[in-house]
């Protein structure tokens, strides 16, 4: 259980006043991207700013990136199975196959 008086997006207000504002205590820049994430692949919480974009050009949106707790900035060669990613990273040799 998350302490009120805590702060876990780091935003500058506890987790009981956002619970107040409704605002997500885990999402401070309210992208809709987790701000655990975003600074782990980005360096901070301003370079990805919505879901739906998609700055590597690969076949994942930020999203879609997030839940798979993979890098927005790098491009990854994932296959879609029936259009849901299951994070398998298939070497290009083996798409030629």
């Amino acid at each position: 259980m998350d302490d009120g008086s805590a702060d876990t997006d780091g935003g500058g207000i506890s987790n009981i006043q956002e619970y107040f504002n409704s605002t997500n205590p885990y999402n401070a820049d309210n992208d809709g991207l987790g701000d655990r994430w975003e600074p782990q692949f980005t360096g901070n919480l301003s370079t990805v700013n919505s879901p739906t974009d998609n700055p590597d050009s690969d076949y994942l949106n930020n999203e879609q990136e997030w839940q798979e707790w993979r890098s927005p900035l790098a491009f990854d060669d994932l296959l879609p199975i029936n259009g849901v990613y299951k994070g398998i990273i298939l070497h290009k040799q083996e798409l030629s196959q």
